[in-house]
């Protein structure tokens, strides 16, 4: 259940787990009458994850008013579905993230590189890019959902309409969205396993491998297995090949900007066609 920032979850094993919730719905409405806040229940939403067994799904109750169970519910701004597959999301952020741009481009006569780079670093790249470590595509249809999108914009600059993309993104000073992505996994999963994050516990999400035999850096990763795609392509999994594959002189980095700079050294050595390049 889902209501602004309360949110109630468990985990449905049989019948008498489905009564859980509706107890805790009761506590939250006892509180919120003692605290004179009530809950506008016509804005709460169930969202059930995986599949059920169950031929019959309960309707829980907030103030005597039925939940609706709804297919996708947006949080933070991220759209979550019972999958946990980012399909919605990304394409949710492509129609807004175009939109945004088609929206503010008639108000400048002059659309050259210097307005592009203003315009879409600040109205449109933070959509493509907000909360990626949560919702990075996985599959090439997502993936191109996104990437169509910084296609179309840089072909609106004065003088690039005409070019291939690649070009484009030279001429513009910018790089493939999925190249972005992984290194926004990697400053991430650095400033957890350095204690740069006040919030996330690295931990949590990651586990160093015990064997000393291995080369490279001396903070590897441990392997971990995946039956389904969601878990496999989660950000504590898919970031590990790439960590571990990092020289040393990378991941013992003194601060995050200084992990960019040397990244992006790195990934320009070699891979000098990195705006042509493709990371799977």
């Amino acid at each position: 259940m889902l209501a602004d920032d309360i949110k109630l979850g468990k985990v449905i094993h049989n019948e008498a787990d489905e009564a859980n919730p509706q107890a805790k719905s009761h506590r939250l409405e006892e509180w919120s009458h003692n605290w004179l806040l009530p809950f506008n229940a016509t804005k709460c939403n169930i969202l059930r994850f995986g599949r059920t067994s169950f031929g019959h799904q309960r309707i829980y109750y907030l103030d005597h008013t039925p939940l609706p169970c709804v297919e996708a519910q947006k949080d933070l701004g991220l759209w979550i579905m019972p999958s946990l597959k980012p399909s919605f999301h990304c394409s949710k952020v492509a129609k807004s993230a175009m939109s945004s741009l088609y929206l503010i481009k008639p108000a400048f006569s002059k659309f050259d590189k210097e307005c592009f780079n203003k315009l879409f670093g600040m109205f449109v790249r933070p959509q493509l890019e907000f909360a990626i470590q949560a919702s990075r595509p996985s599959s090439f249809k997502d993936h191109s959902t996104l990437e169509k999108i910084q296609r179309r914009v840089t072909k609106l600059v004065r003088g690039q309409s005409c070019l291939p993309y690649e070009t484009r993104l030279s001429n513009l000073d910018l790089f493939p969205l999925d190249y972005k992505q992984l290194r926004g996994d990697l400053i991430q999963a650095f400033r957890m396993l350095w204690g740069l994050d006040c919030c996330l516990a690295s931990g949590d999400f990651f586990e160093l491998a015990t064997t000393s035999t291995l080369r490279g850096h001396p903070i590897k990763l441990r392997v971990t297995g995946a039956r389904l795609d969601t878990r496999k392509f989660f950000f504590s999994n898919r970031v590990i090949k790439a960590w571990n594959a990092l020289p040393a002189d990378i991941i013992m980095s003194p601060s995050v900007d200084t992990l960019k700079r040397k990244f992006d050294q790195f990934s320009h050595k070699y891979h000098p066609d990195i705006r042509n390049y493709h990371i799977s």
